[in-house]
């Protein structure tokens, strides 16, 4: 009975283990927990943004008007009848509409190549620059506040340390997203009859380019931007509403010859055109040189591009390369990223046709590409 008795315990004993196992299965064990979640992640790329004011009279005669350049195409400097003696003030605000810091210079540039009269030589040139205060119309020809910075002639297609500066971006604290410039233009009153019934033998623009400033800090330091280069860019010339021969957009570093068809082709809003890219880059490594953010630009500063509007009318494009290779080099074009032609430098150029405007690079070795990355900029 006992013998009994102790089993059926032992079994009572097993069978309660068992369910109590049974009854863990399946259980979780609580530990202390907590999170944190970022939300709203974002990425968004900065925006490089400019406007060029001129300070016009109001109704009652008076210089408080700012009116845009990007609006009013009038030129700025537009008279026909100078004589010794006779000067031109234009009081011009740089506004930085972006969100970025950047840096800017203001240029006189007519056509490469193109030579002025000697007109431009008895026309001096007065600069008054300001980042911190408005500036106002000068009280009397003696022009007291402004700094004498040359004759026309060796003003056109340079850049001077006092035409230039910075801009923070719009809305910053501490009121820096303006500049202002003042530029006067006087005739020498030694000038003689010699210059009677001259121009300067063509038009000239005024440019204020702008590129990145080093001011943003990424995860290191803010020099990724300090590369940063200004871009270069021709003067404008204007579309004929049906063009007969071809038109030539040039800089000191490209010249391109767009043919009849391509300008009748172009939408009926493009009225004049520009040509820009960024400085040449060299690269020793594949004996090369590369011509990025080629582009052409409307009256408003927009790309036009050939590309997305199907363009099939193949234009001229004419690379001066002597700063690079000599005479008699064969070297290879690289449009797009892909090699579209070799050609022989031949009186310190090369060239080449294309339907759309990229990224070009001569290179004497061949070049194995894996992405290329074209950077935008905004001229006015």
């Amino acid at each position: 009975m006992t013998k009994r008795s102790t089993k059926h315990s032992l079994l009572l004993s097993a069978l309660s283990l068992l369910l109590c196992a049974s009854m863990l299965i399946g259980t979780t064990f609580a530990w202390f927990t907590d999170s944190v979640t970022s939300t709203g992640n974002k990425i968004q790329s900065g925006t490089l943004v400019l406007d060029l004011e001129l300070l016009t009279k109001d109704s009652n005669g008076d210089y408080n008007t700012w009116k845009s350049i990007k609006e009013d195409k009038t030129p700025i400097f537009n008279y026909s009848n100078w004589e010794p003696g006779y000067t031109e003030v234009k009081v011009l605000r740089v506004q930085n509409e972006g969100t970025l810091a950047l840096k800017w210079y203001a240029k006189f540039v007519t056509d490469a190549g193109v030579k002025v009269s000697e007109l431009a030589k008895v026309i001096d040139v007065y600069v008054c620059p300001s980042e911190a205060a408005a500036i106002a119309m000068p009280d009397g020809r003696d022009l007291k506040d402004y700094t004498h910075v040359g004759t026309l002639d060796t003003f056109l297609n340079t850049i001077t340390e006092t035409t230039k500066g910075t801009l923070m971006p719009e809305g910053d604290v501490n009121n820096k997203d303006e500049a202002y410039l003042g530029i006067a233009l006087k005739m020498q009153e030694s000038a003689g009859n010699e210059y009677q019934n001259l121009d300067l033998a063509g038009a000239f623009d005024i440019q204020i380019l702008a590129t990145q400033l080093e001011y943003e800090e990424d995860s290191f330091d803010k020099e990724y931007d300090k590369p940063a280069t200004y871009p270069a860019m021709s003067t404008a010339v204007t579309v004929p509403d049906t063009a007969t021969a071809p038109v030539t957009l040039k800089t000191d570093d490209l010249s391109v010859e767009l043919p009849a068809d391509l300008l009748n082709s172009l939408p009926s809003e493009v009225e004049s055109l520009k040509l820009g890219h960024t400085d040449p880059v060299v690269n020793a490594d594949t004996e090369s040189v590369t011509f990025d953010s080629v582009e052409i630009y409307d009256q408003d500063g927009n790309v036009v591009d050939l590309e997305a509007l199907g363009n099939t009318e193949a234009f001229t494009a004419t690379l001066p390369v002597s700063d690079y290779f000599d005479d008699g080099d064969v070297v290879k074009i690289f449009h797009d990223g892909a090699q579209i032609s070799e050609a022989t430098v031949t009186n310190g150029s090369i060239t080449y046709t294309a339907t759309h405007f990229c990224e070009v690079t001569v290179s004497k070795k061949d070049i194995r590409y894996g992405s290329i990355f074209r950077r935008l900029y905004q001229e006015l």
